[in-house]
């Protein structure tokens, strides 16, 4: 009995596929498209937008969070997350006042974090951001530090977190509190925003190329400005500003002329709101233009700002929090995983990270919950999936800079529990064809005790797609009901809590002229329009242990090998020349062979 299944993927113009990667732009439109893009028809129960490009379970509050120490007691002013070594999981760069360094905290996964202090001697450190500084595909670290003040860089040689000695930016930046980067000016070349709460600066530097930067000035007199935001606010495609100024109380923007010469055109977002201390920009109710989140520390509140996108003079506030005491810090994020962007905050004063639920998915109405309270300190927040399930975690530091007791050590929140089930259905896809043999694929991580399932449907009208086919919980063969238009249902289970299934890719595949290779192997097309020149790819099928490929022409002479092992894997044997193949697949158990014709 034969113990693996293969089907063999070939670039061809007489056929087609369709790939869905990403859910997160919501719902469509209701109308039929010819490729699926990041939308669905309907979903209750999944989480599309918290980490873009997945789909998991959605969740639910806890009421009691979870909290994962990652250095005890370690003073931090500010925070900022990404995959710093390479490895797969989202670790944490922080500043520290009292330490006199920038750290890099590694995530060693299973909630085990490794501290790494950056080299470099300074009094102090108040901000710091992970970013591509010079743009070789690894994430660097800008810090700015005090004594002296200055903006410097670590540059992430070979993406393992491995930094040399840090590399100035600004010599002398007085009052250095933030400083983010961004693509200001078009040229591919990574700029630098920051601002300086004693220099009262709002600033850029653009980079030129091989450690070399030419500073613009924004704004000279944006007084006591503690934080800056990168964002496209008028929609012209232009990297813009928006900074917080503790001294004016005031927010604002700042459009970008699009050239290193002409000045930024100043724009308030918000005023009176004394205490303006630390600003993002972010959608948050996701109608495509960029609004202002920011806190006010000494009025104590949490306020977004809404851009409706006509370049309005005055901008609508909507608050979030009207009452933390010592509002420091807010940031954006899908934390319970209903596809809206709700928001974490920390209260200095009150010593305590709140984070608020956005209950209408419009911004307009917010339910406060508790993520952690006797959090000495509470001041830096970045949020970022950092166990990798699929859901959103707070990270969260602080300095109780000189106050009674010690500072609370970074450390990592998990506000939600996942939801034991869901499902989502496609967008329909009008294939502008008639299939005649089709099959589908997904890749997925199914942690213990969860699954994935699907159900096709397909019609002539795109109206009546008729019942759903199924269930299919691996790749299968589709013929028999696919036609012009067609559809799928998703559903995800699992044990709740803290796992869920994730969704990574789905993608079908058909041909209109139904070819199918020898030996019970289906054969058919995929990728029009193409040429012979993206390859020869073969998805294995059910499987029992490791399968091994090769790619023979007729006289049995070896072009390609490749093996696998695990159904659903792609592998890739290369390009070839037109011509007529042989493709042998070989396990312990048994073996197979197809003839397989390359067209031109």
């Amino acid at each position: 009995m034969i113990q693996f299944e293969l089907f063999l993927v070939m670039a061809s113009v007489i056929s087609s596929s369709a790939i869905q990667t990403d859910w997160s732009g919501g719902q469509d439109a209701g109308e039929p498209v010819s490729a699926w893009d990041d939308q669905y028809s309907s979903q209750e129960g999944l989480s599309a937008l918290a980490s873009p490009g997945l789909i998991c379970l959605g969740s639910e509050p806890r009421s009691t969070c979870l909290e994962t120490i990652v250095e005890p007691s370690l003073p931090l002013a500010a925070l900022d997350s990404g995959d710093i070594n390479g490895d797969g999981l989202i670790d944490l760069a922080g500043a520290s006042l009292v330490e006199g360094h920038c750290w890099w905290f590694e995530n060693a996964g299973d909630d085990q974090w490794i501290t790494h202090a950056l080299p470099g001697e300074f009094g102090s450190g108040q901000g710091c951001s992970v970013f591509d500084v010079n743009a070789d595909g690894h994430p660097d670290i800008i810090g700015c530090m005090c004594d002296p003040d200055c903006i410097v860089v670590w540059l992430n040689g070979q993406g393992t977190g491995e930094f040399g000695e840090p590399e100035l930016v600004a010599e002398s930046f007085p009052g250095a509190h933030c400083a983010v980067g961004c693509f200001a000016d078009q040229d591919g070349v990574p700029d630098i925003l920051a601002v300086g709460n004693q220099c009262h600066e709002v600033a850029v530097w653009f980079g030129l190329g091989n450690g070399e930067w030419e500073k613009k000035i924004i704004d000279d007199s944006f007084s006591g400005t503690q934080s800056v935001s990168p964002g496209d606010f008028d929609g012209d495609g232009l990297v813009d500003a928006v900074a917080a100024s503790f001294g004016l109380a005031e927010f604002a923007w700042y459009r970008n002329p699009g050239n290193r010469i002409d000045q930024w055109e100043k724009n308030i977002v918000g005023s009176g709101m004394p205490g303006a201390h630390h600003v993002m920009a972010a959608d948050m109710n996701l109608d495509g233009f960029m609004d202002v989140l920011g806190t006010s520390y000494s009025n104590k509140r949490i306020t977004w700002w809404e851009n409706d996108g006509a370049g309005q003079a005055v901008w609508e506030a909507h608050t979030i929090a009207p009452s933390l005491t010592g509002a420091v810090t807010a940031v954006p994020a899908d934390l319970d995983g209903d596809n809206d962007i709700d928001v974490a905050g920390a209260g200095w004063i009150a010593d305590r990270v709140n984070w608020y639920e956005n209950t209408d998915g419009a911004g307009e109405s917010w339910q406060v919950r508790t993520a952690s309270v006797g959090f000495n300190g509470a001041w830096p927040l970045a949020v970022a999936d950092f166990d990798g399930n699929g859901a959103i975690e707070i990270a969260a530091g602080a300095d109780v800079l000189g106050g009674a007791g010690s500072s609370h050590g970074p450390s990592i929140i998990s506000p939600c529990g996942f939801l034991e089930s869901g499902w989502l259905q496609s967008s329909v896809l009008d294939t502008g064809e008639e299939p005649q043999w089709a099959s589908f694929q997904f890749q997925a991580e199914l942690p213990s005790g969860c699954g994935i399932t699907f159900y096709w449907r397909s019609s002539q009208d795109a109206g009546d797609l008729g019942e759903w086919n199924g269930p299919y919980t691996d790749w299968s063969e589709l013929s028999g009901f696919i036609h012009r238009f067609v559809q799928y249902r998703v559903e995800l289970t699992g044990p709740g809590d803290t796992v869920s299934p994730i969704l990574e890719d789905v993608e079908l595949f058909w041909d209109p002229q139904g070819i199918q290779g020898s030996a019970g192997v289906p054969l058919f097309f995929a990728g029009s329009p193409c040429s012979r020149s993206s390859g020869v790819r073969v998805v294995l099928g059910s499987c029992s242990g490791q399968v091994d490929l090769s790619l023979m022409d007729l006289s049995g002479r070896v072009i390609a090998r490749a093996s696998g092992s695990r159904p659903g894997e792609t592998l890739y044997l290369g390009r070839v020349c037109p011509g007529v193949y042989l493709i042998r697949a070989e396990s312990l158990q048994e073996d197979q062979t197809a003839k397989l014709c390359v067209l031109n």
